[in-house]
């Protein structure tokens, strides 16, 4: 099992496709069929099995453990019966200090929303050298419960939220990312790029990546990529009255869609943009651009499961900073 990195929730290959400029190969756990289609594809090793169903035991001596569980229920693009949850998973996640405990949901939960345990079972199961995670903003309390029941555990370990964009992204995309290791400190990430850009003492920030520099739409001299399209007629406006926001700044969250909602359009909760007639919308080539996939990445399925897939994985550019940050692997 020495070497083993292992990928829960892998989706179409967000982490995989970060890891492997490192050196790093995860076998992925997806039930997906299409997904797991994708991996296939794109040379992604694969176990196709419910998460749930998988033996820590089975997975002792583990390397690395990695984990994107399921957010629809703690988005506010979902249905929020995460959020509803919360005290009941954390007061569960406090109690597996003294180890894993079988988890009772509250009758009529969504059974997605305890997926969020799972990452915490197989690694008081399996006990990996080192921990990635990622959950959408709202999940944060989640991965702060599980960082005291790590660290009475043994690992070091650090959580909070990124924000993609920051980490060469072309898209505003915030994740809560918790970070975890046996034997080394941990730290977050070093940003690589800011808004406007910016000179520190530790060296120079590269300006974000806009949306048009990303797909090519050649409106400025940042580092735009072959055109595939130009840029869109409209004039998408947002709340403060700026326009064509997409010369300038990145994306905001691509989500499982092909529309893209302009900054400032937000729901009632202050949660994902909501889409309105001033709605960009994506192909599927724009759609991996803006997550920092390959242009060229072979997504399977409908166009609706490409999206779907697309909206769900975990940029590859934030997974290598993560990774790089962890110091499983020199980056190449």
């Amino acid at each position: 099992m020495n070497g083993l990195v292992l990928d829960e929730f892998a989706g179409p290959g967000g982490w995989d496709e970060g890891g492997r400029p490192l050196g790093i190969v995860p076998v992925g756990v997806e039930f997906d069929e299409a997904a797991c289609r994708t991996r296939a594809a794109a040379g992604h090793p694969t176990i196709r099995q419910d998460v749930a169903t998988l033996d820590p035991r089975r997975f002792r001596g583990l390397e690395g453990l990695i984990a994107s569980p399921p957010c629809p229920t703690f988005s506010a693009a979902g249905n929020r019966a995460g959020i509803a949850e919360l005290p009941q998973l954390l007061a569960h996640v406090r109690e597996c200090i003294y180890g894993w405990k079988d988890y009772q949901a509250p009758e009529g939960a969504d059974p997605r929303s305890a997926l969020v345990l799972e990452p915490l079972r197989m690694a008081l199961g399996a006990v990996p050298q080192w921990i990635a995670l990622e959950q959408v903003p709202d999940a944060l309390p989640v991965w702060q419960a599980y960082k005291v029941t790590l660290e009475a555990h043994g690992w070091s370990v650090w959580c909070g939220v990124l924000n993609s964009a920051d980490f060469g992204v072309p898209q505003t995309r915030r994740r809560a990312i918790l970070m975890a290791h046996r034997r080394n400190p941990v730290v977050p990430p070093e940003p690589t790029h800011c808004e406007g850009g910016a000179r520190t003492m530790f060296g120079e920030l590269l300006p974000w990546v806009s949306m048009a520099d990303a797909l090519g739409w050649g409106v400025s001299d940042g580092p735009c990529v072959t055109v595939t399209a130009p840029a869109p007629t409209i004039t998408a406006s947002m709340d403060n009255g700026d326009t064509r926001w997409y010369e300038t700044r990145p994306s905001t969250t691509v989500q499982g869609d092909p529309r893209l909602a302009p900054p400032g359009h937000r729901d009632r909760e202050g949660g994902e943009p909501q889409f309105g007639p001033d709605a960009l919308r994506l192909t599927v080539t724009d759609a991996l651009r803006l997550q920092s996939f390959p242009a060229d990445y072979p997504v399977q399925g409908t166009k609706t499961k490409q999206f779907e897939q697309i909206g769900n994985a975990v940029p590859p550019l934030l997974a290598r900073a993560v990774l790089v940050s962890l110091s499983v692997r020199e980056e190449a």
